[in-house]
């Protein structure tokens, strides 16, 4: 069985960062992807958090003028649009962030899943992502919900506040990864 994978240390070294954005979505600004979902579901955990809420978001797409236009009136929200990045530049970025959301509405697996486990983070996904089931686990290293807000705002929440909780989603994400790597594909 050939695994999609990533360079799994690459993103393990860069975890030993300091975070500095809360939350991060990488991939297409399509409708399919839903990034603009995404910024609902920071909104909303910062009013349950009560503090401002940081999401960064990496890629390029058709959304992206209505996504940037959603970002500026974000209540509570700062947004960090990167754009396109280099595989070279991922593994950083990854590592900048404490939480990935993988809000996609169909990907036949995703392979930002392996980078952002990789990285050590945990995942909030809807279900209908290939990795689901494999990588990522729901409540062993993310929550898997339905693309509604208060559920995935909820699971921000907690990750951010159950910092037991959040160490150990981010040690299964390693663990769950681990075995998708080149030589396993290879093999």
């Amino acid at each position: 069985k050939a695994h999609l994978c990533v360079d799994n240390e690459r993103f393990r070294d860069a975890r030993s960062q300091a975070t500095s954005r809360d939350l991060m979505f990488c991939g297409r600004w399509t409708a399919i992807k839903q990034p603009l979902f995404a910024i609902d579901v920071a909104e909303r955990a910062a009013a349950l958090l009560g503090r401002r809420v940081s999401v960064l978001f990496v890629g390029s797409g058709e959304l992206e003028p209505q996504l940037r236009a959603k970002a500026a009136g974000a209540a509570g929200v700062d947004v960090d649009i990167r754009g396109f990045a280099t595989q070279a530049e991922l593994p950083g970025l990854y590592g900048s962030a404490r939480i990935f959301l993988f809000s996609t509405a169909w990907d036949p697996w995703g392979v930002v899943a392996n980078e952002a486990c990789a990285a050590g983070l945990p995942v909030i996904a809807t279900p209908f992502a290939g990795a689901v089931g494999e990588i990522i686990q729901d409540g062993v290293n993310a929550f898997v919900r339905k693309p509604e807000i208060e559920p995935w705002a909820d699971a921000v929440q907690r990750l951010l506040t159950d910092d037991d909780l959040y160490k150990e989603y981010s040690r299964n994400s390693l663990r769950l990864v681990d075995g998708h790597n080149y030589d396993a594909a290879a093999a």
